[in-house]
């Protein structure tokens, strides 16, 4: 066991019980998602004592679930030693061992009728309309939403949906959300009452009756900062530290570039070429283009990337991304995640 992630003195202070030879997978998964030493520490510790527990109460691997954790951490971990880290790791521990095939799987509860019709749209999406993951995920929501303010959980009556139960649902939520959150919506109403039409469970055209959200041209264009004002962000970050290096290279490529966030956020170190001091970026629906730097400020953001490389190395990970999250990672990054809003 390498020493610098899991300390001896907490495993070979007492027999850990049955997940003693689950702990080096742990650790190695989340190594590989990023988190420092002295939070694995953390997360073994928690894993030894749940391991002890389950020791004494005779429950073997095959039988953990989410249940067995919440007894854990309700009526034992509680009085020990509370701590924030230790859902999150149990969570993510029983799911390896699901995906190891030490644990049995989730059980899956029986779908009502709207959960069922919402995974038929979505798979529609997703094989027949070839669209993205994403754009699928963006839109459920407002359905199964929709699906339940009408039905609830009860048979779907497709047949009895009137135009005044669309604009009044739209009347209800439109004006929660941005302008383009409100256009997400109707659009995606119109998608679904389209392809209840094309499946033959609606007889009249409900998408014909979907309002339509009011939309200004170049209402929603923001205002350029004036280069003083930019500068000043710049200044302000401080690249003495490896997240004000990190803050610092974003708002260069956001302010010199004008790169949206998500293109940003995947940005990678194998997207840079220095020689050359062009960027490839990976835009919106799989689209790539490179742009050229200029070598005023290409230097110094080489130097941050280089800089940020070391530091992952010195931590003992490897990562090719360019921008690293300054908090505990994800599995998948997001521009939230990254600093970027």
């Amino acid at each position: 066991m390498d020493p610098k992630f899991i300390p001896s003195k907490i495993v070979e202070c007492a027999p850990v019980g049955p997940l003693s030879r689950y702990i080096e997978p742990y650790v190695g998964l989340v190594r590989e998602q990023g988190y420092a030493p002295a939070s694995v520490h953390e997360h073994v510790r928690v894993i030894v004592m749940f391991s002890q527990s389950l020791q004494r109460s005779g429950c073997e691997i095959r039988d953990l679930d989410e249940a067995v954790v919440e007894r854990f951490l309700c009526h034992e971990l509680k009085e020990r030693y509370p701590h924030v880290w230790a859902p999150a790791a149990l969570r993510r521990l029983l799911a390896m061992l699901r995906q190891m095939g030490a644990a049995r799987d989730k059980p899956t509860a029986p779908q009502n009728p709207a959960q069922q019709l919402t995974d038929d749209y979505c798979r529609f999406l997703l094989v027949d309309r070839s669209l993205s993951v994403n754009t699928a995920k963006a839109w459920l929501p407002f359905i199964e939403k929709f699906l339940l303010e009408r039905f609830g959980s009860g048979p779907l009556k497709l047949s009895k949906l009137r135009a005044t139960d669309v604009t009044a649902f739209v009347q209800r939520h439109a004006h929660r959300h941005s302008p383009s959150g409100a256009r997400r919506l109707v659009t995606a109403l119109r998608s679904f009452f389209r392809y209840l039409r094309y499946k033959g469970l609606i007889v009249a055209d409900l998408d014909m009756t979907v309002p339509k959200v009011a939309r200004w041209a170049l209402s929603s264009l923001p205002k350029p900062l004036p280069a003083v004002e930019v500068q000043r962000v710049l200044d302000c970050c401080d690249k003495t530290t490896s997240t004000g290096r990190r803050n610092y290279a974003m708002l260069l490529l956001l302010a010199r570039l004008g790169l949206r966030a998500g293109e940003v956020a995947g940005l990678n170190l194998e997207d840079i070429d220095w020689e050359s001091a062009r960027i490839t970026i990976h835009g919106k629906g799989g689209v790539w283009d490179s742009c050229r730097c200029r070598q005023t400020w290409a230097k110094p953001l080489r130097s941050i990337c280089t800089a940020t490389a070391r530091d992952v190395r010195v931590a003992g990970f490897s990562s090719e991304t360019a921008l690293l999250t300054s908090g505990s990672p994800s599995c998948t990054r997001s521009p939230r995640s990254c600093g970027v809003r």
